[in-house]
């Protein structure tokens, strides 16, 4: 009997208003929902913890981008590029294909 007096004290008071405790229930939920969302110091910075993560495995993908160049070689390129005022994104470390190479690779 004991067990089951202490399961029944943990239930929800009944309230003469439903709505007005439920409407109180959603805005806790909300409210807390929200600072994990924001960071407070009661909550982590979850979304904003991700935001830097996923910035940071975005620029280790596009890092892995090949640098292929719409130019026959790089001759080419560097005369395109002398005219236009300025290079393009680079977005790996090596260095960059040229059409040439791509079609001589193709053909291998």
């Amino acid at each position: 009997m004991k067990e089951c007096k202490n399961q029944l004290s943990g239930l929800p008071k009944v309230t003469k208003d439903p709505i007005a405790n439920m409407m109180g229930l959603i805005r806790d939920f909300s409210d807390k929902f929200k600072g994990y969302v924001d960071g407070t110091p009661s909550a982590p910075l979850l979304v904003q913890k991700n935001k830097v993560i996923f910035t940071e495995f975005n620029h280790n993908i596009i890092s892995t981008i090949p640098d292929f160049q719409p130019y026959v070689d790089e001759k080419e390129a560097s005369s395109k590029l002398f005219r236009t005022g300025g290079g393009g994104i680079s977005f790996s470390a090596d260095k960059p294909s040229f059409l040439k190479e791509v079609k001589e690779h193709i053909n291998k």
